[in-house]
């Protein structure tokens, strides 16, 4: 039997199948909410270009421990430090620790500005789903996850609200047929009723399902009511008697954070089925139909994908401003869905690159599938390079261009994906 340890999902590939460690029945693995912690650190991903932390001297992979004298130990940590010093002058003293030393920097104060590991998993229900294995005892695959999601192939926005853009709102569809190549099973528990119910009757029928389900020691998914973002998934972790408050995690911190009730938009209770051994071709082929698919189509819930994604992003930059918010909010949101992007676009690469070890036979194809993706990447990289603020029409023009041209070889490499699951 041969076996192959991969990088990054740990995939182990045998006699032509893909043999996945089976979860256990019950909980044997880590805390709900560990994967979250250990995102959580203060490690930089990328340092963009003109921010303190380039003149700082930060480089990829420096972890912080220690900003202004206060030692850090997450992003938490590090958030309140710099607030801390939002009234000073000149600079202050940032410590990172790099290949095992510590290194002694300057930065501007409240000027750092890196983007943290955590930003490197932007695809929230894989997150959560990845978080939920590894509390039953099974490896977590996140670019597996996140390529069955479509989280990893797909962007996605909701027309009338640019602070949703690449928030991955069409995740859920993909939910059952999640079970068929996983040993989860999913079992909806509670779907928003669409503007049908007042805050407190959601709240009410919502608290005691959740009190219910965490009782009985039951993995929770919950989709909505996150004060990071209305739109991402995450997992309920407890129950707190005192306040009759939900806790749980998403992406974006890693400590604990109350539900909003009537925000939630769904919940799903996870088991474990047990082992489960997909063929890598079939694998495959259902990431590439969920890619193909959320790159021409769009849901009946109001998100838009793909390629119609791109032209509601376009038609935006056509206006001025492009959120009613203004054009500052624009800037934040517009950049946010930047680095998802990118974030999505090297998960994907990730995906393919691993299935290039279990089918050799259609590495050409998977490599110029992967090309693309890196010319994506680049042109996403120039874009935050130049990070030009959104408050003139000439700026949203500009980067309205590079949007075309980053859709054009969206558009290629959906031909890409059709051509590699006719080969399969």
């Amino acid at each position: 039997m041969k076996k192959t340890v991969l990088a990054s999902t740990l995939l182990i590939f045998a006699a032509g199948g893909i043999l996945l460690i089976g979860c256990r029945s019950t909980p044997q693995g880590t805390p709900l909410g560990s994967t979250y912690t250990v995102m959580d650190k203060p490690e930089v991903w990328k340092v963009p270009a003109k921010t303190g932390a380039q003149l700082a001297g930060l480089k990829v992979g420096d972890v912080i421990i220690s900003y202004d004298e206060n030692p850090i130990a997450d992003l938490s940590d590090l958030n309140q430090a710099i607030a801390g010093t939002k009234d000073k002058t000149g600079t202050v003293k940032l410590v990172v620790l790099r290949d095992g030393k510590e290194i002694n920097l300057e930065v501007k104060a409240s000027q750092l500005e890196f983007i943290p590991i955590a930003r490197r998993y932007s695809a929230s229900l894989a997150k959560a789903l990845e978080d939920i294995m590894a509390h039953f005892g099974q490896t977590g695959y996140y670019d597996w996850l996140a390529g069955l999601t479509t989280e990893s192939f797909s962007i996605n926005v909701l027309e009338e609200d640019c602070a949703s853009w690449g928030y991955n709102g069409t995740a859920e569809i993909y939910l059952e047929d999640l079970e068929n190549l996983t040993g989860l099973s999913v079992k909806q528990l509670w779907r928003s009723a669409e503007n049908k119910e007042t805050a407190d009757e959601k709240s009410s029928a919502l608290l005691p399902l959740l009190k219910d389900a965490l009782n009985r020691g039951e993995a929770v998914l919950v989709w909505g009511g996150w004060s990071q973002n209305p739109y991402l998934w995450g997992i309920a972790a407890r129950f707190n008697a005192p306040d009759s408050t939900i806790y749980g995690y998403t992406i974006g911190t890693g400590q604990e954070q109350p539900l909003t009730l009537e925000k939630v938009q769904a919940v799903y209770e996870v088991k474990c089925r047990g082992k489960v051994s997909p063929d890598p071709a079939d694998l495959l082929t259902a990431v590439l139909d969920k890619a193909l698919e959320q790159g021409l189509a769009s849901t009946d819930s109001g998100w838009h994908s793909g390629l119609e994604a791109y032209d509601i992003i376009l038609k935006k930059l056509s206006q001025f401003p492009m959120c009613p918010e203004g054009a500052d909010i624009a800037t934040n949101h517009f950049y946010r869905l930047v680095w998802s992007l990118i974030s999505s676009k090297e998960s994907a690469n990730r995906l393919l690159e691993d299935m290039k070890e279990a089918l050799p036979e259609k590495t050409a194809l998977l490599d110029e599938a992967m090309a693309r993706n890196r010319a994506i990447i680049g042109k996403l990289e120039g874009i935050a390079a130049a990070h030009l603020p959104l408050n003139s029409m000439e700026n949203q023009q500009k980067l309205a261009r590079s949007i075309v041209e980053i859709q054009a070889i969206e558009n290629d490499l959906l031909g890409l994906y059709e051509e590699i699951i006719g080969e399969l």
